[in-house]
């Protein structure tokens, strides 16, 4: 009897994959309907959700579908902007709490509208400003260590 890893890792790749998707969809339905929950603190949890969701399909879709070579580099670059913008927008998540237990307790205000703005700019177009000089190395082929889409071994 052989054993294959590599069909046992994939098989619960895709289980807890299709598990967290299903949950992360749950957590993008929970805060949309309920408007208590859309605060500060739960539109940064719905922000990283859905980072997280995102990054997690284009990452099933990469291995799923036999992708040209065109859109492989499309998914690749919004597959990296979503995992850049997921891990964002966890440290936004730990910034508004430690806003909200600190700095909120500790009788200083913070202008609400600013804050919004910077929390916004960290979580959104930070990681658009990496993706898009990663990219531009990548059309310039500058170097060999920054490729986007499928590496082609010669061999």
């Amino acid at each position: 009897m052989v054993f294959f890893f590599e069909d046992a890792f994939n098989t619960v790749s895709f289980v807890t994959g299709s598990v967290s998707l299903i949950c992360l969809f749950g957590t993008l339905v929970t805060y949309g309907r309920f408007k208590k929950l859309r605060n500060r603190y739960g539109k940064c949890i719905m922000c990283l959700c859905a980072g997280l969701f995102l990054s997690q399909l284009f990452t099933f879709l990469i291995d799923a579908v036999d992708w040209s070579d065109t859109a492989c580099v499309v998914i690749a670059i919004l597959t990296h902007y979503c995992w850049l913008s997921s891990f964002a927008w966890s440290t936004n998540t730990a910034v508004v709490l430690l806003q909200q237990f600190v700095v909120d307790k500790a009788g200083t205000s913070v202008d609400t509208t600013s804050f919004a703005v910077f929390v916004n700019v960290f979580g959104w177009v930070v990681p658009m400003l990496i993706v898009s000089i990663t990219f531009a190395i990548h059309i310039c082929e500058c170097t060999s260590f920054i490729i986007y889409g499928r590496v082609k071994y010669a061999g």
